[in-house]
């Protein structure tokens, strides 16, 4: 077996390494997969490296690949939360709980398909979270935030092409909100590139143009996600954005693209610290972000990016 060393670390650059490892394990494509997940140095899982993994599973086993999994080194209270998220059951890993465990509303979203006709209704679930642990951050800002997330999951739903449901999964700690989501499509700079006026554009330049105003590709669809996303988080946290052999991440006004190894899709990872506090005139500057979503919405006719 091939073995994976899970990260416990907070650095979103980890999810690159991971997805090195699993390159590593595929060795050929009549191959079965066999892995061995080491958790020895995880002290608490984090959902940019599960969501990742579990997309990477789910996509070799919809292409027909046998793929065996076994946990090792997992302690006792990672392995009933990672139980109560549902990643043995994403994985099908049996694992037996016997914990009651309460509702999770408006504290965490367990590891979830984003299947088309639920995509609205995660949507709900993520502005839950944001209105019960954000509240204080993101203020009048809330409801653009919950819009853009789920411009971001419709994207995933309607315009990525993705042979398999997304996978999404949020957290909460003390300190900070974070969620992951991920597909296995075709990738933002495939879709950005599909128009004339981005067709030659590197993949570092299709991530950066993925998060400007007005960016979009021919797909027929909403849009704006990673654009209000990126403002609103990026002043009060950090996003990510994974796609094909670049990984961007931004935090305020930095923001760094990284090479990494190639993954079939996007990945977008965020976090907002809870005792941030925004500048909503920075943050909106003279036509940047309203308060008011449905304005904007009747203002422009907006369209998907990927």
């Amino acid at each position: 077996m091939d073995t994976i060393y899970i990260p416990d670390s907070w650095n979103f650059v980890k999810v690159a390494s991971m997805v090195r490892q699993l390159q590593n394990c595929d060795k050929h494509p009549s191959y079965p997969i066999n892995l061995l997940l080491d958790f020895s140095n995880v002290k608490s899982l984090r959902c940019h490296h599960i969501v990742p993994l579990i997309a990477y599973v789910k996509l070799q086993r919809h292409n027909g690949r046998t793929v065996e999994i076994q946990c090792i080194n997992m302690n006792p209270e990672v392995a009933s939360y990672a139980s109560r998220i549902g990643f043995f059951r994403q994985l099908q890993i049996p694992y037996k709980e016997n914990r009651i465990f309460r509702d999770s509303s408006g504290k965490f979203i367990e590891v979830k398909d984003v299947p088309k006709e639920c995509a609205e209704q995660l949507g709900v679930e993520l502005n839950t979270i944001f209105k019960h642990q954000l509240n204080d951050v993101f203020g009048p800002l809330r409801e653009s935030f919950g819009y853009a997330v789920g411009e971001i999951l419709d994207n995933v739903t309607r315009h990525s092409k993705t042979p398999i449901d997304g996978i999404i999964a949020a957290q909460n700690y003390k300190d900070k909100v974070e969620c992951c989501l991920a597909d296995c499509g075709i990738g933002i700079p495939d879709a950005l590139r599909s128009r004339a006026d981005y067709a030659c554009l590197n993949v570092a330049e299709c991530l950066q143009a993925s998060l400007l105003k007005n960016v979009h590709s021919d797909t027929d669809g909403a849009g704006h996600g990673l654009y209000f996303a990126s403002r609103i988080v990026s002043s009060a946290g950090e996003i990510a954005v994974y796609s094909h052999d670049r990984l961007l991440i931004k935090s305020g006004e930095d923001t760094r693209i990284i090479e990494a190894p190639f993954w079939n899709g996007t990945i977008i990872m965020f976090r907002v610290r809870k005792n941030s506090n925004l500048d909503y005139n920075e943050i909106f500057e003279k036509t940047g972000i309203p308060i008011d979503i449905e304005e904007e919405i009747k203002r422009a006719k907006i369209k998907a990016l990927w």
